[in-house]
């Protein structure tokens, strides 16, 4: 059988049907979904990445901040998009990323983490529906150098 394989590229405006189909199938209104103009501005500002096979099924809307990046949202249709994203948009920086999750996506936490992702702290009252949100964050430590043993 055949692995399934993800394309990732960034989101083209002729992708704002499909993108916005997975947010209103992965969120609901108390998650504040992303309304078509807010990913127009985004795709413009080629911060939306979206995984293809051949037909957009998933999409990750990665910002820039002086710190690093922080993944404001994934979402996936089909099982393997999210996972691909992330793989695709790590492998691209060495800065530090972080996210926020509600605690209660036990899925999602077990993703991060596969993916180097530590809790760091709880947000209260983070959703509109008053659920906790867990705070992920996930540093890259520069390969320490090599050192030559005069003993060997």
């Amino acid at each position: 059988m055949h692995a399934k394989v993800w394309r990732v590229r960034l989101a083209t405006p002729e992708d704002i049907i499909a993108l916005q189909a997975i947010e209103l199938a992965s969120f609901n209104q108390a998650d504040g979904r992303l309304s078509a103009r807010a990913m127009k501005y985004h795709i413009n500002k080629q911060r939306l990445w979206v995984a293809v096979r051949p037909q957009v099924l998933a999409y990750a809307l990665w910002l820039p901040r002086k710190q690093g990046y922080r993944l404001y949202s994934l979402a996936s249709s089909e099982p393997g998009g999210g996972s691909a994203l992330i793989a695709h948009f790590l492998g691209r920086t060495q800065q530090p990323c972080w996210l926020e999750v509600r605690a209660s996506n036990k899925k999602a936490i077990a993703l991060y983490k596969h993916y180097g992702f530590d809790v760091v702290d709880e947000l209260p009252n983070y959703y509109g529906d008053g659920e906790l949100a867990l705070k992920l964050r996930r540093v890259v430590h520069p390969p320490a150098p090599e050192t030559h043993d005069p003993l060997l």
